[in-house]
C-alpha cells in the first residue's frame, strides 16, 4: 500500500469515526427511547431506552436481538419494518401497546428508518410514548361526549348520534323526549348550587330507573334532560313513560337534610311521523315542551303541527318587533281604578299596545310574552315608564285632580342592575311626584332572588313610590312574603271576579283575599268588573277599589283625559 493509499485509508477511517460518533451522539440526544439495530440485533441504544425495556444500564441491550424484547403484538407489528429497504426510507409510524418496567400499559408510536450503519444495512428505531396523549383524548372525549356531573351521555353525542341515526340506510322509528326541571333555578339560587347539583345528581339516577332497556338518557345541560325512546313511539307508551318520569322527579329529595321538592315538564317528538331533519326534531321537542309548561308544568306535551304554525307566528312577531321599537310604534292606553265608596277615578292603570301599520291596534297578549322571552320587554317597559310618568305630569299640570298611574313590571325588568337608578332617573326628569306613582309586580317575582327583591323594594318605598301584586292568586305566593315585603295593595286577577255571580269557589277565593288584605292592612283592587251584580257583590264584601269594563274599557290617553275630567263616574 502506497503511502498515498495509507494516508486516504487513515482520512476514511477518521472521517467514518467521527461519522459514527456523531451517530451516537444523535441517538443518544433523543429525548425518546432510541436504539440503531443491525441484523436484528441491537448495536447503539440511548439512556432512555434501558428502562424502556426494563434493564437498569443500556449496555445490557447491546447484541440483544430487538423482538423478543418486544410484546407478542409489538413484535408482530415490527415484521414489516425489519424487511429490506433502500437507504432513507421511512417506514409508516407502528402504534402499539405494550407494558412499561412499571407494569403499566402504556401506547407507544414506533418511527424507523432505515440507514447504514458500521457499513451495514441498518435499522434506527424511535419509541415515542404516547400513554398521555391517549390520556388526554379520552379526558377530551369524556368531557365532549359525557356530563361530567352525572356521567350521561351530553348534547354534543346527542346531537351526533341523532344525525347518525336519520343517516342509517335503514333508520328506524324513535322518539326524543325533551325534560326540563320546573323551578330548579329557584332552588339553586335560594339553596346554593351544591344542593342543585346533588338534585341533578339524584334526578339523573330517578330518569335512570324508568327509561327501557335499550333506550338513552343524556343531560343536555343546565337541568333539562334528553331520552330517545327505541322501545316503542305509540302514544300509549311514550305517556305512561312520561307520567312516570313526572311521578319520580317530584317525589322529595332529601339533600342535607333538608327535603327539597321539584316538577319537570316533557316535550315529545317522533321520527320520522313529525319530521326527518335533526333540526326540526330538536326545535319539534322544544316546542312541544313549551306547550306543557304553558299549560301549567308538571305535564307532558307531544308535539303537534300547530305548535311549528305557532312558532311561525311568533318568530316572525319577534321580528316585527324591532322594527317597531325601532319606529316608535307603541302606544299606551288607561284603564280608570274606582273608589267602591265615592265613585271617583283615584288612579289609572297604563297599558301597552301596538299600533301596527298594517293590523292596527294590537293587544299585549299578543306580544308581550314574546318580548318577555326575548329580552325586548326591559327596551319596552323602559319607554312605558317614562311616557306613562309624563302623561301623568302632563294631565296634572292640566289641572286634572292628582291620582295615581299604575304601571306593570315584568320579573326580567325589575330584577335589572340598574332599575332604581333608571326609576330614579325618570321622576327627576319628568318631575312627577313619586307618591302618584304606583308599580304592580306578579306573585312570582316574589320567588326570586328574595334578598335582593326586597332591597329594591325597599328602595322603592324610600323613594315614595307604591307597590301592587298584579293578579294575586294565580302565582306562588306565600303570606310571609305579603309580611316581609313593603306592598300596599292586592290587586284580585279578573280569573276570580269573572262570573262572581254565580260561582261560589271564585266568591269564596275573592272573599278570602278580602279579609286576607284586611288583617294585613292592604288596599285591594278587583280587576275585570263587569257588571253591576259583580260590583254590588264586591261592595258589600268591602272592596275599595275596582276597575273593568263596567266602568270604563282602557283608554287612548285623550279620550282618558276626557274621562278624569269628569271627576266622577256616571254612577257616582
Amino acid at each position: 500500500m502506497s503511502k498515498k493509499d495509507r494516508f486516504t485509508y487513515k482520512k476514511l477511517a477518521a472521517a467514518f469515526e467521527r461519522s459514527e460518533k456523531r451517530f451516537h451522539e444523535l441517538v443518544e440526544f433523543l429525548p425518546d427511547p432510541a436504539v440503531i439495530c443491525t441484523e436484528g440485533r441491537i448495536t447503539v441504544c440511548n439512556t432512555e431506552s434501558a428502562p424502556y425495556f426494563g434493564v437498569k444500564e443500556k449496555f445490557c441491550l447491546i447484541g440483544e436481538p430487538i423482538l423478543p424484547l418486544m410484546e407478542p403484538e409489538g413484535a408482530t407489528c415490527f415484521h414489516d419494518c425489519f424487511t429490506p429497504k433502500p437507504v432513507g426510507t421511512v417506514n409508516p409510524p407502528v402504534l402499539i401497546t405494550c407494558n412499561s418496567a412499571e407494569c403499566e400499559m402504556k401506547a407507544v408510536e414506533v418511527h424507523s428508518m432505515h440507514i447504514m450503519y458500521n457499513d451495514q444495512p441498518s435499522i434506527l428505531l424511535v419509541f415515542q410514548d404516547k400513554s398521555e396523549i391517549s390520556k388526554l383524548k379520552e379526558e377530551i372525549h369524556t368531557l365532549t361526549y359525557y356530563d361530567c356531573l352525572t356521567g350521561l351521555y351530553s348534547r354534543r353525542w346527542f346531537e351526533e348520534n341523532i344525525s347518525v341515526l336519520i343517516s342509517n340506510d335503514d333508520p328506524k322509528p324513535f322518539a326524543i323526549m325533551y325534560l326540563d326541571l320546573d323551578r330548579f333555578k329557584w332552588i339553586n339560587d335560594t339553596s346554593g348550587h351544591e344542593v342543585g347539583d346533588h338534585m341533578l345528581q339524584q334526578v339523573a339516577e330517578r330518569l335512570q330507573q324508568v327509561v327501557g332497556k335499550g333506550d338513552i338518557l343524556m343531560r343536555l345541560g343546565g337541568d333539562d334532560f334528553a331520552v330517545i325512546v327505541f322501545s316503542s313511539t305509540t302514544v300509549e307508551t311514550l305517556s305512561t313513560i312520561a307520567e312516570r318520569m313526572i311521578l319520580e322527579v317530584q317525589a322529595p329529595y332529601s339533600i342535607k337534610g333538608s327535603e327539597v321538592q321539584i316538577a319537570c315538564s316533557i316535550g315529545i317528538t317522533v321520527y320520522p311521523d313529525d319530521s326527518v331533519e335533526k333540526d326540526h326534531l330538536m326545535r319539534n321537542a322544544e316546542l312541544a315542551l313549551h306547550k306543557a309548561k304553558k299549560a301549567g308544568r308538571n305535564d307532558y306535551a307531544f308535539f303537534t303541527c300547530e305548535m311549528q304554525a305557532e312558532f311561525i307566528r311568533r318568530a316572525n312577531i319577534e321580528q316585527e318587533l324591532n322594527r317597531a321599537i325601532a319606529n316608535n310604534e307603541f302606544v299606551l292606553y288607561y284603564q280608570p281604578l274606582i273608589n267602591t265608596s265615592t265613585q271617583q277615578v283615584v288612579g289609572v292603570e297604563a297599558l301597552i299596545r301596538w299600533d301596527h301599520p298594517n293590523d292596527g291596534i294590537i293587544s299585549p297578549g299578543e306580544f308581550v310574552s314574546i318580548a318577555e322571552e326575548t329580552g325586548q320587554i326591559i327596551m319596552l317597559e323602559k319607554w312605558v315608564v317614562y311616557e306613562a310618568c309624563r302623561q301623568m305630569k302632563e294631565w296634572h299640570s292640566k289641572g286634572i285632580t292628582p291620582i295615581k298611574i299604575c304601571i306593570n313590571l315584568s320579573p326580567s325588568h325589575f330584577q335589572q342592575l340598574n332599575f332604581i337608578e333608571d326609576l330614579k332617573r325618570i321622576v327627576d326628569e319628568i318631575q312627577l311626584d313619586p307618591r302618584y306613582i304606583d308599580l304592580e309586580i306578579t306573585e312570582n317575582l316574589a320567588m326570586q332572588d328574595t334578598e335582593n327583591v326586597l332591597q329594591k323594594l325597599n328602595s322603592v318605598k324610600d323613594m315614595s313610590i307604591t307597590v301592587s301584586i298584579d293578579d294575586f292568586g294565580t302565582g306562588f305566593s306565600s303570606l310571609l312574603y305579603l309580611k316581609k315585603f313593603p306592598v300596599q295593595t292586592l290587586k284580585i286577577a279578573q280569573e276570580f271576579v269573572r262570573n262572581l255571580e254565580t260561582d261560589h269557589e271564585n266568591q269564596t277565593i275573592v272573599f278570602s283575599i278580602l279579609a286576607l288584605a284586611k288583617a294585613l292592612q292592604l288596599n285591594v283592587v278587583a280587576e275585570g268588573v263587569e257588571t253591576e251584580e259583580q260590583l254590588t257583590i264586591l261592595i258589600d264584601q268591602h272592596c275599595p277599589f275596582v276597575q273593568g269594563y263596567y266602568y270604563s274599557p282602557p283608554l287612548p290617553a285623550d279620550e282618558c283625559f276626557d274621562f278624569l275630567q269628569k271627576g266622577k263616574t256616571s254612577d257616582s
